[in-house]
């Protein structure tokens, strides 16, 4: 080093490397695939939980379509039936925030709703955000 204002910036460097690898580790889409249904499937069991059902006595799950792979994890973490879920996945993938009312749609064209359907309607974002709410259908207009 030529200057007292020099600084050897190889230990730092190194240390940066280290962090980075170690956050991309952590952040990895897989890592994410994992969390994101543990931490939907809590707050399902909250919500289900905050009222006078079970799980099982919900007629249909219409859960937002990020992906196949979430939602199967979500139900099974559940020990919800695949069956009984409606999504928009098949005919337009994802579609952030309309996957819900478009599977509601799908639903209602493919005549799967019925009178006294109780139905889970449940919204998240990368399982860091939920919101969801249970309906019961009264009137199909």
């Amino acid at each position: 080093m030529d200057s007292l204002y020099e600084i050897d910036t190889t230990a730092l460097r190194e240390v940066a490397e280290k962090i980075k690898k170690e956050w991309q580790s952590r952040h990895h889409k897989k890592t994410k695939h994992l969390t994101t249904p543990t931490h939907v499937a809590e707050g399902v069991k909250t919500l289900v939980g905050s009222s006078t059902l079970s799980i099982q006595e919900l007629k249909w799950f219409i859960p937002h379509s990020a992906n196949m792979r979430i939602i199967e994890s979500i139900c099974q973490r559940l020990d919800y039936p695949l069956e009984r879920v409606i999504s928009s996945l098949k005919y337009y993938g994802n579609t952030s925030s309309a996957s819900i009312p478009l599977a509601f749609s799908l639903a209602r064209q493919e005549q799967k709703l019925k009178q006294q359907d109780t139905l889970m309607l449940y919204g998240f974002g990368g399982g860091l955000t939920q919101c969801g709410v249970i309906l019961k259908l009264h009137e199909m207009v």
